[in-house]
């Protein structure tokens, strides 16, 4: 995995945090569209994506809290793919996936007011595709067999969702060419995003909720400018987008954005205040784990886990009445789409494994065991030629004429040493039976008179033995 290596079960646990704050996030902005406060539907899109910047400030304020009760907190030294120390990175590093995140979300909005939301679904699910691009064209990311039919299913789901949805869609009067054209950017836009966050916490020493939370803070710098603008452009009859991006107010009135009707709206509702800081909230979560993931996993494996979260909604929603008393809609097709997709989100993140088509050959825990075996085979097989190289030097030396000789010196010198050593040894066995002899001797003559041996006849019969 990418930044950081940590254990699959780490990386899951932030995969499972991630999509619990998305799946919240979704559920309170839809929430928040249903509820009428003031005798007008609370329709404000420029001033939801500004408290969505608030919840992201959140992860900042708690990284200062953090720094400031823990001395210690994110003092750890990081090292890259190349073992270099990070360097902590310059506060406006951070503008560039804020930028993108913002354009991003505003493609998002006329693109849902100009094609059918279960459309725009169907092609959001083509992140996967565009992360994973960007991934192998960016960071040389390897893909595997595993890794394709993962993100095939998933696509193959999103479509059959998207198709089940046709039916109950209203229809749009905008123009839908203009509609694709602006879900195109936000695709691009948010795997570039994506693609941007995982280069940042690649080469700098940041933490996902610095990360987060200075996010949240240029972004709110960037939406708090637009929103004083927008307070003052009106919305025109002719404009075609002007149910989905205005906002109107208690007169009838339609803005760009009116923010101060919107917070009259939210203090005097006591459900739709509870659904606005509960959307801050599980941003911030989102926000927060979703860099984990990039950090500790990839962008990629990000908007994988990112097209599980309609599945729980929708399970969410045909259990539990909206706002408005209605439930989903139970479909068989969006059935078996969402269990597409869910197949293959765990397909692609490896926690399946399918035995056939040579699927499960470079599965992570499979290639370390591999890599593992590779390297014990290539320490064998080192000391193996270790030992021939040394034989064969060995031999080689003893073919060589110079060492020979010396070797037939060091070989005489040996016998004449061992000839000395035995002539030594047979000087001191004569010299032993001298001795006996004249011992012998002088008790014969004390005895008889006479001898029967003399010194040099016994050197001479022990010399011939």
């Amino acid at each position: 995995m990418a930044g950081s290596i940590r254990s699959a079960r780490f990386v899951y646990f932030m995969m499972s945090l991630y999509l619990f704050g998305g799946v919240f996030n979704t559920i309170f902005l839809k929430l928040q569209n249903q509820i009428n406060a003031l005798t007008v539907d609370f329709q404000h899109p420029w001033f939801q994506l500004q408290t969505l910047f608030i919840g992201e400030i959140y992860c900042l304020i708690i990284y200062f809290i953090m720094r400031k009760c823990k001395p210690r907190f994110n003092t750890s030294k990081e090292y890259d793919n190349e073992g270099k120390l990070k360097e902590r990175p310059a506060k406006y590093k951070f503008i560039i996936p804020t930028i993108l995140d913002f354009c991003g979300q505003i493609c998002q909005m006329f693109a849902l007011g100009m094609i059918p939301a279960s459309v725009f679904a169907m092609f959001k699910g083509g992140t996967i595709l565009s992360t994973a691009l960007l991934s192998k064209i960016l960071f040389k990311r390897l893909f595997h067999r595993h890794h394709y039919l993962g993100m095939f299913l998933i696509v193959v789901g999103i479509v059959l969702v998207g198709f089940s949805s046709l039916s109950s869609d209203k229809e749009t009067d905008g123009n839908v060419v203009l509609g694709y054209a602006f879900t195109f950017f936000y695709l691009l836009l948010t795997s570039f995003q994506m693609i941007s966050e995982e280069a940042i916490v690649l080469k700098y020493k940041s933490h996902s909720i610095e990360l987060a939370g200075w996010q949240g803070a240029w972004g709110f710098l960037f939406g708090g400018v637009i929103l004083i603008i927008f307070q003052f452009i009106p919305c025109n009859d002719g404009f075609p987008l002007r149910p989905d991006i205005c906002s109107i107010d208690d007169d009838g009135d339609y803005l760009m954005e009116n923010t101060i009707f919107a917070l009259k709206q939210m203090f005097s509702d006591v459900a739709l205040f509870f659904y606005i800081i509960g959307y801050t909230c599980s941003t911030s979560i989102q926000n927060m784990f979703g860099i984990s993931v990039t950090k500790f996993g990839t962008a990629t494996s990000r908007a994988v886990v990112d097209n599980l979260r309609p599945i729980i909604v929708w399970i969410f929603f045909l259990l539990v009445k909206d706002g408005k008393g209605q439930r989903e809609t139970f479909s068989w097709l969006q059935l078996v789409g969402f269990l597409l997709m869910i197949i293959g989100i765990v397909i692609y993140n490896e926690i399946l494994e399918l035995p056939f088509w040579g699927l499960n050959l470079k599965l992570k825990a499979k290639m370390k065991i591999n890599e593992m075996q590779k390297e014990d085979r290539e320490y064998v097989n080192y000391q193996d030629n270790l030992i021939k190289t040394e034989i064969n030097e060995i031999e080689n030396l003893n073919k060589d004429p110079v060492f020979d000789g010396m070797n037939k010196d060091k070989n005489n010198n040996n016998n004449a040493t061992i000839i000395d050593i035995n002539n030594n040894n047979e000087t001191d066995n004569v010299l032993d039976i001298n001795n006996n002899i004249n011992n012998i001797n002088k008790n014969l003559l004390d005895n008889k008179g006479e001898t029967f041996y003399s010194e040099s006849q016994v050197q001479d019969d022990t010399i011939k033995k």
